[in-house]
């Protein structure tokens, strides 16, 4: 009986977004080594395994996967990820198809390297956020592992999860959270929210100086790995915080990546960290960028302590020496 009537509630904000709202499509994804992976193709190509990433200001594809289309680049620019700045190769002109959904003559941006290889073996072809949250509803549901897409015009939100207004930077949404120290300081700061990251909690170089977090965050240890779409090579201490406060929720032990990077977004002043997929999925998000808000319904996952290895990550090594396999932007 109280299975029953826990499915009940479960569907119930579901059901209410269907029944008010007009939805485009409904897009299933699986979720690999930590990532939300959905298929799409580009110019009319068999579909391939992308990255969903709310961190990802903009669409970015691999060498291999440029090469395969007979992309290519009329002009460079410059691209600033998590801990790096890269150039990459433009391309004006694409059109894209997802499910039901055509997004035609859209500029993406093409890397001189691959992605990274998923645990599974599976080859991931690009990183897509912004050009579909920015023009739908977006609904991620982890628990069903869809993506439901809504029409923005005259959208209502009838759920009863915890609101958040965001402020777009880089394209990508910040919130409002707070952190909380095992000597008892606690500080807010604004927090980069970001399915594209394997991890519980990034903090900035900036802020772990401010706040002389290596020493506050109990054990710990220190690899250097790769981070974000710049795939440059970080050191970084993998510790503990007492607790994070998001969404209404009180998160405690939670798993910390210290950054000491002087590039890229994780070290800018206005960042103090980005929320990654393994606090992220515990819940339901619906994504309504064009009033700012974004919607968060705990789900059947919702945990609020972590059990896990210091990092939250598999350790994995080489040689004999560990290290960290992540992308995070």
């Amino acid at each position: 009986m109280y299975r029953l009537l826990f499915l009940f509630f479960a569907i119930c904000p579901v059901a209410s977004l269907w029944s008010q709202n007009q939805m485009v499509d409904e897009v299933p994804f699986n979720l690999v080594n930590g990532h939300i992976i959905i298929k799409l193709s580009m110019n009319g190509s068999q579909p391939a395994n992308f990255l969903f990433d709310s961190g990802a200001g903009s669409t970015l594809i691999s060498q291999s996967f440029a090469d395969s289309l007979g992309l290519a680049s009329g002009q460079e620019r410059t691209n600033v990820g998590a801990a790096g700045i890269h150039k990459v190769g433009i391309v004006r002109g694409v059109d894209m198809k997802m499910g039901a959904v055509d997004i035609n003559n859209i500029s993406i941006m093409y890397a001189d390297h691959d992605m990274e290889e998923l645990d599974d073996g599976q080859q991931v072809a690009g990183i897509i956020g912004y050009q579909i949250l920015s023009r739908y509803v977006v609904h991620l549901d982890y628990d069903q592992s869809v993506l439901r897409l809504f029409n923005r015009s005259g959208f209502a939100y009838e759920g009863n999860g915890f609101v958040y207004d965001f402020e777009l930077k880089y394209n990508i949404p910040a919130i409002t959270a707070r952190v909380s120290l095992k000597n008892g300081t606690e500080f807010e700061g604004s927090f980069l929210v970001d399915t594209g990251s394997k991890s519980e909690l990034l903090i900035s170089s900036p802020t772990v100086i401010s706040y002389n977090l290596i020493n506050h965050v109990g054990d710990n240890y220190v690899l250097r790995t790769k981070l974000g779409s710049s795939q440059k090579r970080v050191k970084i201490m993998y510790g503990r915080i007492a607790g994070f406060n998001f969404a209404g929720e009180e998160f405690t032990n939670v798993p910390v990546a210290l950054n000491s990077t002087t590039e890229g977004v994780l070290s800018f002043e206005n960042i103090n960290g980005i929320v990654g997929n393994k606090i992220l999925s515990r819940f339901n998000i619906t994504f309504d960028y064009s009033n700012e808000k974004i919607y968060l319904e705990p789900n059947r996952s919702l945990n609020n302590t972590f059990k896990t290895n210091a990092a939250g990550m598999s350790i994995y090594f080489k040689n004999g020496n560990p290290y960290v396999k992540d992308v995070v932007d």
